[in-house]
């Protein structure tokens, strides 16, 4: 899976494909002082991230998938008791992202118990290596970061490639952290203009310095979303306070829905997308319903005409009904974060079916969607060896010339991410921000794992894979 097989015929294509610096627009990069403190050894790397979904999926045991990343054991003895659904795994998307990582950051071809072990590791866990990794590696301009909190981090300032979210999704919930409110904002929420309140000062303290803003409701709720008056709204927030918990879902839906539209707004205004979750569900044997499709976004983006929404993972399986929305809502840009990895075929064939439909403005081509630089950097390399061959495609196809699909690819690897997250101007703020009136952030926002946790299979998934 290099780009040495790849297309002899169209190398200008190839060569810019390869050699552009990729805008990250969704990853869950852990903070440098979690990633100094646990750094992954070589499974790890290869190991904690998607991947182990498809080895649950193909045979491996909960316990198997859980040793590979217990660095007390041997490496071989590990990968042995996967090894079997690895040889079953391998060529799927997320596959490919582990033989990616073995190529580009350890230089192994051959993935064997005997290989792994006798590789000598090469990254350690020292200081500055997610930059590193993620920069000069992946060849990427930046990452966008989903820390799964709402406050930018310290370690944002002063630089401008570590971009940050303001999560919210506890608010779209409909279940939002009444206690946290009080401990970091010092606001007692005992009624609805308390509530808003609240919203307001997370927008104001960390607007300024924050990429977007995201949530990740559709885990939760469905996505279909309606205006709701005060009243009702108060009513709801009344039965939270009071039922935490036994809320019935009717109730959270509403008060999620009116602090969706409090959060629409203010996004608008302090110049912030809002990127909202679309699609799949990253758990094994959960059952997909179809709550997590863009169609039910319509009444949202009719709403809010002025709010930018970026719909992330092209809404996977339901990736035909993006493509009209996306044609039918000026506000509305495309995601293909987690995509390719998720499947790299079908978000083949929705680019292409973009191209026919929507203006090119329109699709950001990449998010790793990770926590471990080592998987974005697979990722990396994932999306750009899928993104020549559709745009190959194109040209032999005859729908656009080599030239025009090199100008496509840099509309989709840089330009429409600068002009739709203003990135010129949030890069300048960060990079000229001396002191942020936030708490020091030290990666607790992010589950730290221990040998007998350290996997994504026992995540939640609003905190890895949304």
């Amino acid at each position: 899976m290099t780009f040495e097989n790849d297309s002899v015929k169209y190398r200008d294509l190839a060569e810019y494909v390869r050699s552009t610096r990729m805008c990250s627009t969704h990853e869950h990069t852990e903070f440098e002082t979690a990633y100094l403190q646990n750094p992954p050894d070589i499974l790890g790397n290869l190991f904690d991230n998607y991947i182990v979904n498809d080895l649950i999926v193909a045979g491996a045991s909960t316990e198997s998938v859980q040793r590979l990343f217990d660095p007390r054991l041997n490496v071989r003895d590990r990968f042995q008791g996967v090894a079997e659904a690895w040889q079953r795994s391998q060529f799927t998307g997320y596959g490919q992202g582990v033989r990616l990582i073995a190529e580009h950051v350890y230089g192994v071809s051959e993935m064997t118990g005997e290989a792994l072990d006798q590789h000598k590791f090469k990254y350690p866990g020292k200081p500055g290596e997610r930059l590193q990794l993620l920069r000069d590696v992946a060849n990427l301009d930046h990452v966008q970061i989903d820390s799964v909190d709402w406050n930018v981090p310290s370690e944002a300032a002063g630089q401008d490639f570590f971009l940050y979210d303001i999560n919210l999704c506890r608010f779209c919930d409909g279940t939002p952290d009444l206690d946290k409110i009080g401990r970091e904002l010092q606001i007692e929420v005992t009624d609805l203009t308390a509530l808003g309140q609240a919203i307001e000062l997370i927008f104001d303290r960390n607007g300024p310095l924050a990429v977007a803003v995201k949530s990740q409701h559709a885990y939760h709720r469905t996505l279909r979303w309606q205006k709701r008056d005060e009243t009702n709204a108060s009513q709801a927030l009344e039965t939270w306070i009071r039922d935490g918990a036994n809320t019935s879902i009717e109730a959270k839906n509403c008060l999620g829905d009116w602090c969706i539209d409090k959060i629409a707004y203010l996004a608008t205004e302090h110049n912030l997308p809002f990127k909202i979750h679309t699609g799949y569900l990253n758990n094994v044997g959960g059952f997909q319903v179809k709550v997590s499709s863009s169609e039910c976004l319509h009444e949202l983006m009719h709403g809010h005409p002025q709010t930018r929404f970026v719909l992330m993972h092209i809404a996977y399986p339901y990736e035909d009904e993006l493509v009209a929305v996306a044609k039918q809502f000026p506000n509305v840009a495309v995601d293909l974060c987690w995509a390719w990895s998720l499947n790299p075929l079908a978000t083949s064939r929705f680019v292409l079916s973009m191209i026919n439909a929507v203006p090119s403005n329109k699709i950001f081509a990449f998010g790793g969607d990770s926590r471990l630089p080592a998987a974005s950097v697979g990722y990396a390399f994932q999306a750009r060896i899928w993104l020549l061959k559709t745009l190959e495609s194109a040209v032999n196809d005859g729908w656009m010339t080599e030239r025009q699909a090199i100008e496509f690819a840099e509309r989709l690897m840089v330009t429409n991410q600068y002009e739709f997250f203003d990135l010129a101007d949030r890069k300048a703020r960060l990079r000229t921000a001396k002191k942020l009136h936030l708490k020091p952030s030290d990666g607790s926002s992010i589950k730290q794992f221990d040998a007998a946790t350290h996997s994504v299979w026992n995540t939640r998934p609003e905190v890895y894979g949304v």
